[in-house]
């Protein structure tokens, strides 16, 4: 199958799939299983100091997003903010949530260990 159509069947257009390929030319480390680590109290305690890392509004939308449930017209409402803006917050809040449980969480050979 043609890249093109390959992409496209993937929902993404050529020049989109080659740069995402491009990003992961370092994969993330393996997490394990997620699931079985967000039943550790440990590692809650952990979620919660990369939380409050998070730059103010960063913060505030990814809690009033995954935390207190509220939608996105909600949150926008509430803020002040178009729903592209709270996108790119809720992104950026989870890139940095996703490195710093990858140094606090996951990376250390400790908290594996102990799971």
């Amino acid at each position: 199958m043609p890249e093109a159509r390959r992409c496209l069947s993937q929902g993404l257009p050529p020049a989109a799939s080659r740069r995402w390929r491009s990003i992961w030319r370092d994969k993330p480390a393996e997490w394990g299983d997620p699931e079985a680590a967000c039943g550790r109290r440990e590692f809650f305690e952990v979620l919660e100091v990369c939380v409050e890392k998070l730059p103010g509004v960063q913060g505030r939308v990814f809690m009033m997003r995954e935390w207190l449930e509220l939608d996105s017209l909600e949150i926008c409402k509430e803020l002040g903010i178009t729903a592209t803006n709270l996108w790119v917050l809720l992104h950026r809040a989870r890139l940095r949530l996703q490195t710093c449980l990858q140094e606090r969480w996951f990376g250390n050979p400790a908290k594996k260990a102990a799971a």
